[in-house]
């Protein structure tokens, strides 16, 4: 977060007609995490080792998380969309955004069975690159499903898969169950999010490239920044992609 200070601005912050001087600062204390009446605050002397007394008017929150490689990712797909005009690509992104029903190579209908592992697992299998989506209200099993499809297509077909969702948590709750599922732990990593350790193998993001293309059949996870960064996850190199 960030601390406002009204002018003149402390040392080494800037005065500037149209915002407050800012540096940043960090809570270390709360006497109620939810609802907090008395915060302690935590401002470190910077480099110069200027100190002032001036107290903060307001807080604020940091910056927003970076958003450069979601933004090239766009407008680098959107460019060669743009490039093949008026031609569209045959990819999955295309049949979402056209509201196409998921192609297949066979030109079958989606299998419908009571084993909706196996059939998931078929329908993935027929694909031709497109999509599929799985529905149903929380506490159907989506995630014991989707674990277990996952396993099988790496287990019985060597697919290389990842695994993205809005948050670690949820990320690293399908990992868990992708391991449950009987795949072996080594076969799927993730670069660690905080202090907590899985079964799964714990990965820095520079290494996704190489345990993708050296490893015959695995799950990657990480977030929407991951698979948007071409230096780490490589376009084509994964068979599917799970969105949860």
């Amino acid at each position: 977060m960030f601390a406002l200070y009204e002018p003149p601005a402390p040392p080494g912050m800037t005065d500037n007609p149209d915002r407050r001087a800012a540096g940043p600062a960090a809570v270390v204390e709360t006497d109620d995490p939810t609802v907090p009446t008395e915060v302690v605050i935590v401002e470190r002397t910077g480099s110069d080792g200027n100190t002032f007394q001036q107290l903060p008017f307001a807080l604020a929150p940091g910056p927003p998380v970076p958003t450069t490689a979601l933004r090239e990712s766009i407008e680098s797909t959107a460019a060669a969309v743009a490039s093949g005009s008026p031609q569209l690509p045959s990819t999955a992104l295309m049949d979402v955004l056209l509201r196409r029903p998921p192609r297949t190579r066979s030109g079958a209908a989606l299998p419908r069975s009571s084993d909706p592992v196996t059939d998931i697992a078929a329908a993935a299998l027929d694909l031709d690159s497109s999509y599929l989506a799985v529905h149903g209200p929380p506490g159907t099993g989506k995630t014991y499903t989707a674990a277990r499809v996952i396993a099988e297509l790496v287990t019985e077909h060597a697919w290389r898969i990842g695994v993205v969702a809005q948050s670690h948590a949820t990320v690293e709750n399908l990992l868990e169950g992708v391991i449950s599922a009987g795949l072996d732990p080594g076969q799927v990593a993730k670069k660690p999010h905080d202090h907590t350790a899985g079964r799964w193998q714990s990965i820095d993001g520079s290494q996704y490239t190489e345990f993708i293309r050296d490893t015959a059949g695995c799950v990657i996870g990480g977030t929407a920044w991951d698979f948007a960064n071409g230096n780490r996850v490589p376009k084509a190199s994964l068979d599917l992609l799970v969105i949860d």
